[in-house]
């Protein structure tokens, strides 16, 4: 699993500092201490197709790509039929995961764009237009992943 601390503090010197590694407790061997989100993995994953199916979005799908992606864990994919659903529930998804002190590592795209991603290191969440997912097929493209939740 792909783990990536977002604050760290170090004891020594009191500055703080962003750290990347497994997330920590406390290291005594490098005197810092990791606040862990509440949330990880499988279970922020479904927090967030719980959230997209809040806000309405259509066709979300979320995959297990651990076995063939070395850079994340999960991909959650969803579809929204206006530029302005898809600007609220990516809003929303970073608003509410914000509340758990979990913050995107990186956002591109624009709804204009028809393709939003947000990255939250393990977990990469892609919000389509109807029009890009089909011409992107990115279902297809990840079709060795394993689903574990689809929503239609």
């Amino acid at each position: 699993m792909a783990f990536r601390c977002f604050a760290a503090l170090s004891m020594t010197s009191g500055i703080s500092s962003i750290q990347t590694g497994p997330p920590l407790c406390y290291n005594s061997d490098t005197t810092s201490i990791c606040w862990r989100p509440q949330l990880e993995g499988l279970d922020l994953a479904r927090k967030i197709v719980e959230i997209a199916s809040e806000k309405q979005a259509i066709d979300i799908s979320l995959l297990d790509v651990k076995q063939i992606c070395s850079f994340a864990d999960y991909f959650i994919l969803c579809s929204c039929d206006a530029e302005r659903q898809m600007d609220a529930l990516t809003e929303e998804i970073i608003r509410i995961l914000k509340q758990e002190n979990i913050y995107p590592l990186h956002r591109e795209g624009t709804p204009g764009s028809g393709w939003i991603l947000i990255d939250y290191n393990d977990i990469i969440v892609h919000i389509l237009s109807p029009r890009e997912r089909k011409y992107y097929r990115l279902d297809e493209l990840w079709k060795q992943a394993n689903p574990v939740v689809r929503i239609q």
